[in-house]
């Protein structure tokens, strides 16, 4: 079984999905980030991830996955039940880029 160096349950959102806690999960190590979304599973290889970035729109809160793959929603967005502080310096303990702030786009 592989080993998650990056795991946390939450909620999450796509661009036509929409589900809270604990129907989302954020799986990351070195090489790549594994997104689930209800009955979705979303894998996407490091050199897909641009970023993740903290998204701010409305009252939503969340984690967004900004990546490169046309045959993904462009919104993959993660609601961290254990808070984006500890998720998001992990996530750049692996080498991925990590951004404060972004807008919804």
């Amino acid at each position: 079984m592989k080993e998650w160096p990056v795991y946390s349950l939450g909620g999450g959102q796509t661009d036509w999905m929409h589900a809270t806690w604990p129907l989302a999960c954020l799986k990351a190590d070195a090489d790549s980030v594994d997104f689930r979304l209800l009955f979705k599973h979303y894998t996407l290889a490091r050199a897909d991830v641009v970023e993740f970035s903290r998204y701010k729109y409305l009252f939503t809160r969340g984690l967004r996955i900004v990546h490169r793959r046309d045959d993904l929603p462009k919104l993959l967005l993660f609601y961290s039940m254990d808070g984006y502080e500890t998720l998001m310096q992990l996530l750049q303990k692996l080498g991925y880029t990590v951004k404060e702030t972004c807008s919804a786009v």
